[in-house]
């Protein structure tokens, strides 16, 4: 994974990784940040493509390794 991109995330994809890593389902997220599920959802996978990361543990071991979560 570039760690380049993971300095690109918006903030609110970091805002999105970040309850992902606190083991937020998509529901809570979106109701924390005042979003629908489906926005969250949608982050989410824009997220993993922008990152080009096979799954969500990987994305979230690589953003804590570098202190952006």
């Amino acid at each position: 994974m570039n760690h380049e991109i993971l300095h690109q995330l918006t903030k609110r994809q970091i805002q999105i990784l970040t309850g992902i890593k606190d083991g937020l389902d998509s529901k809570t997220i979106a109701d924390k940040l005042q979003l629908s599920r489906h926005t969250v959802d949608t982050h989410r996978r824009k997220i993993l493509a922008k990152t080009k990361s096979k799954n969500m543990m990987e994305l979230i071991y690589q953003a804590t390794k570098l202190n952006i979560i």
